[in-house]
């Protein structure tokens, strides 16, 4: 396992994974963990730009021109070309037309022909703002509720964990139309925090077909629902580091690198799981927060875990773990031509990925 030196080391976080028994294949062993390339992506800011850094980044789509990031920190969205030059720099904060108030995710949505709008939900201000490609605000939506949210074809999809159903859909003129899915009680075994709240608290990924993937941010679980909101299919996530189970170190080393070390009983932490991407093979991307990316087949079920740091080993010769070694990569885009691009809000930097059979 290759590791990647990164300046601007943060403090080791106390990262959290949860030990669970896959239910879909019970004769199905655990995928083995092969390894993820992480390269640091610099952003090249023009030197007029006021303020040239990033600050808590929180989305990360392509488009045909590059990349868009959502930089939720300084309430804006970075426009990034393919050699990481900013070409530019929209939104501000606020609560009037195209500013934005605690920005969570965005989204990358194609338009009639050719065209695109960057589509950021603005949690803050509850509401759904749409971007043109050059900046330009193109409307914005009141919306039920502010979760994660997804496109189709004719309507949009916004996660509701606090109402009585899991999503709202909206048409692509933001008139709420209907709420679909039930919510969970826990009932199917997967285990999580116990706080109905958290464990409910989902990420949306619309198909082509109308269906829509629903996968849960404290629980290893994954959900694929048809365009009316019923569950079609269900899978349990499962890999040697989604089976680990670690607690917050108890006292740094004399070097002052705090240590990872098995624990007796789980410690729950909120955003274990990240945002989906699907890969253009039909495989759907988890990143997880522990340093570790995993991989589904929606149509085989089966599953794969790539992991960019030696946690196994380290854990197992509970050896300490180099705090520049940590990423929290949790947000990924893919282009179409397969190209992986996540953001780090832990580090505050974007870094190209690429998964190694």
């Amino acid at each position: 396992m290759r590791r990647f030196h990164l300046k601007y080391a943060p403090l080791l976080l106390a990262i959290v994974l949860l030990s669970f028994t896959a239910d879909h294949r019970p004769d199905a062993a655990p995928p083995d963990v092969e390894e993820a390339q992480v390269m640091p992506f610099t952003l090249q800011f023009a030197e007029d730009e006021r303020f040239p850094f990033v600050n808590d980044p929180r989305g990360v789509a392509a488009a045909p021109s590059g990349w868009y990031v959502l930089d939720a920190g300084n309430y804006r969205v970075l426009q990034v070309t393919p050699s990481g030059d900013v070409r530019r720099t929209f939104g501000t904060e606020g609560s009037g037309p195209g500013e934005l108030l605690d920005p969570r995710s965005l989204r990358v949505v194609d338009t009639v022909g050719d065209g695109y709008e960057v589509w950021v939900m603005d949690h803050g201000n509850g509401r759904l703002v749409r971007f043109g490609p050059d900046g330009l605000p193109v409307a914005h939506h009141g919306l039920r509720s502010s979760g994660s949210f997804c496109v189709h074809a004719e309507r949009f999809l916004v996660a509701a964990p606090r109402g009585p159903s899991l999503m709202d859909a909206y048409d692509l003129q933001g008139t709420y139309i209907e709420s679909l899915g039930p919510m969970d009680e826990e009932s199917d075994g997967a285990r999580g925090t116990g706080n109905p709240y958290l464990d409910n608290e989902v990420s949306l990924t619309c198909l082509a077909d109308g269906q829509v993937v629903v996968t849960y941010r404290n629980r290893p679980l994954v959900r694929l629902l048809s365009a009316d909101g019923a569950i079609a299919q269900e899978w349990t996530l499962e890999s040697p580091i989604i089976d680990l189970i670690l607690t917050p170190p108890r006292q740094p080393s004399e070097a002052g690198i705090e240590s990872l070390r098995p624990s007796g009983g789980p410690l729950f932490v909120p955003l274990m799981f990240g945002d989906p991407t699907l890969l253009p093979d039909g495989r759907l991307l988890i990143a997880l927060q522990s340093a570790a990316f995993h991989t589904l087949d929606l149509a085989t079920g089966a599953q794969q875990t790539y992991a960019y740091m030696d946690l196994l080993s380290a854990v197992e010769e509970q050896r300490e773990i180099a705090a520049e070694d940590w990423r929290a990569l949790w947000h990924v885009g893919v282009s179409a031509e397969g190209t992986l691009v996540a953001v780090d809000p832990q580090l505050d930097e974007l870094v190209v990925v690429e998964l190694v059979d």
